[in-house]
């Protein structure tokens, strides 16, 4: 998502997040300094660049449900208007290499959003390695509302790990091949292992979850092509595929140490599985803007199995959900989902020219997704967001109403996993206004 909506009540920040941020409030300073300096000849004539950024968000947000404290709150007071985002983005590039970082703070937790350095080794091929964005899906945004589409919830949307990419063309063909030792990290905040920007498995036993597994060793491949047709017209075609690995620390740990068996007598094999797949198209007309997709999930995990844990490690060791649910996170905050389904996006948006004071044009979308899972016995999650884009220079806002059933940003915290019979739909109104420089 284009920002935190996590709906649980933030704790209070702390003594250190609040020097962390007194800290990144001084390292802006002194960036903006640095980059005022004018570069030696030297520099100059081999074109080193500095550039530093940022944004400052805002958000108000208005729930329509109050069967859960923060929500009943929430709709009782009229809503809530609250500092979004602070972050600090660095760029620079030097002859072919190229470096881009931004990290964000949100209420009560911060992390690294990208960082990578970029080497074109001629005009057909570059190469990226550090944290970046996983090629999968329509990039870089799979949607156009603040919200993001369903996919970003299941790690398959703006997702960042750390890991090294290959680009190549090939004539009206892109190919992108990459490889992922792991996911971006967990960075600071209240839960063990979510205090990340993108979705992502996580070894995990905060608000009542409890996964031991996280993702490792991920091949990624796609590739894509632009067709142009009619006057001005564009569409992209694209495929993406990836691979990779899931690692249960607390079988490892068992299979590791014999005294581990004597509590628990299930398999220790530590190594699972996960693979997506997917078809993807975004096509352009004019004003108008179409994304659709269609992608197969798959995880399979290895668990710690609740009926092989002895009664003298109650406690000691805590089991998995079971090979139907997996334990994903970030802002924060994890939540279970469905191992297996079938992920389907559709979103069209229209941009309107205007000349209203500052702002000069809107967008309006309707992005919808529905993710179908493989267990029966599962509900269904459905996500739709009809909503506005108000471009006024620096200035971007938001305006969206989403709804949603079996939606855990929706009122429905098991949505994603087992999911709620009967669930109704629920709506939330969400204004973010952002100043970007």
């Amino acid at each position: 998502m284009r920002a935190a909506v996590c709906q649980r009540i933030d704790r209070p920040a702390g003594c250190f997040r609040h020097k962390a941020i007194a800290v990144l409030a001084v390292m802006t300073f002194c960036c903006f300094s640095l980059a005022a300096v004018p570069s030696s000849a030297e520099d100059s004539a081999e074109e080193d660049r500095f550039r530093v950024g940022g944004a400052l968000r805002f958000n108000y947000r208005y729930m329509d449900w109050d069967d859960e404290d923060y929500a009943r709150i929430n709709k009782a007071q009229g809503g809530e208007f609250l500092l979004d985002t602070y972050r600090i983005n660095v760029d620079g590039s030097f002859q072919s290499i190229a470096l881009s970082l931004e990290y964000r703070f949100y209420s009560g937790y911060h992390m690294l959003h990208h960082g990578f350095l970029n080497y074109d080794l001629d005009s057909n091929t570059s190469f990226r390695i550090g944290v970046l964005q996983v090629p999968f899906g329509t990039q870089p945004y799979a949607s156009h509302n603040w919200f993001f589409s369903l996919a970003y919830y299941l790690g398959l949307e703006d997702d960042y790990d750390a890991g090294i990419q290959v680009t190549r063309l090939f004539g009206p063909w892109e190919l992108k091949a990459a490889f992922f030792k792991e996911s971006e990290g967990n960075y600071t905040g209240d839960s063990d292992n979510s205090s990340r920007y993108s979705y992502d498995i996580v070894d995990e036993s905060f608000f009542g979850v409890q996964s031991n597994n996280r993702e490792a060793h991920q091949f990624n491949l796609k590739i894509s092509r632009v067709v142009p047709f009619g006057d001005g017209g564009s569409i992209e075609l694209a495929a993406s595929g990836q691979y990779g690995l899931l690692f249960n620390s607390t079988l490892d740990s068992l299979r590791r140490h014999d005294t581990g068996h004597i509590l628990y007598g299930g398999p220790t094999y530590p190594w699972g599985s996960h693979f997506a797949g997917g078809l993807h198209v975004n096509g352009s007309y004019g004003r108008l803007n179409v994304i659709t997709s269609a992608t197969y999930v798959e995880h399979n995990p290895r668990t710690v199995a609740l009926e092989a844990i002895s009664a003298t490690g109650d406690g000691l060791l805590a089991p998995d959900y079971g090979d139907s649910l997996v334990v994903f996170g970030a802002y924060d905050f994890p939540y279970s989902v469905a191992s297996k389904g079938v992920l389907l996006t559709f979103g069209p948006a229209w941009s309107v020219p205007v000349d209203f004071g500052p702002v000069t044009n809107l967008q309006f979308y309707n992005d919808f997704g529905v993710f179908l899972k493989g267990k029966r016995t599962y509900e269904d999650s459905y996500h739709n967001v009809t909503g506005v884009l108000v471009t006024a220079g620096r200035v971007y806002t938001y305006i969206d109403i989403a709804h949603g059933k079996n939606n855990p940003w929706l009122g429905q915290y098991s949505g994603l996993g087992t999911g709620i019979p009967g669930a109704e739909w629920k709506m939330r109104f969400n204004a973010n206004m952002g100043y970007y420089f």
